[in-house]
């Protein structure tokens, strides 16, 4: 531990930086708490917001080149539980959006094997394995969840909650 509270080690302070998109209160306030959590255990957090397209973007985003120590975005999700796009190796930029370059190959095998059979009760087998393996594995920390509530008067005919 170095005399400013920070670990180092050969003259290298322990820093990492946090991506994220700027102007977004839930997110600046979350790192603000992982920033004292860190520095709580002498790793100091630098934060880098920037606006959605520089975080997102192709070829030049933070994510897409790989430019950052720790990210908080989000993603939307459909019922589907295919996730071959996040965790597939093969997935990753420039190919897809596994911008955590998870490498894992049993969740490259049951990504692919998920993706092609239209068998619920083989999906949710395969599913539930991918699951295991990324709790294990700890590529990303979801921090929170969504609900879309849906509101309709009940004239209308044939909606379809998401």
């Amino acid at each position: 531990m170095g005399a400013d509270g920070f670990r180092a080690k050969g003259g290298k302070k322990l820093s990492l930086t946090i991506v994220s998109t700027s102007g977004r209160k839930p997110r600046e306030l979350t790192e603000q708490v992982l920033k004292s959590y860190l520095k709580a255990v002498g790793i100091e957090l630098s934060i880098n917001n920037v606006p959605g397209p520089k975080l997102f973007g192709r070829p030049d985003g933070l994510l897409y080149g790989g430019e950052y120590d720790l990210a908080m975005y989000a993603w939307v999700s459909n019922i589907d539980p295919n996730n071959i796009f996040m965790w597939n190796s093969k997935q990753q930029p420039p190919a897809g959006q596994n911008y955590t370059r998870y490498t894992n190959p049993e969740v490259d095998r049951l990504t692919v094997a998920g993706n092609a059979t239209v068998n619920t009760a083989e999906r949710a087998v395969i599913y539930k394995k991918i699951q295991t393996l990324l709790a294990k594995d700890m590529p990303m920390v979801p921090l929170l969840v969504w609900t879309t509530l849906n509101v309709v008067n009940n004239r209308i005919e044939g909606f379809k909650r998401s």
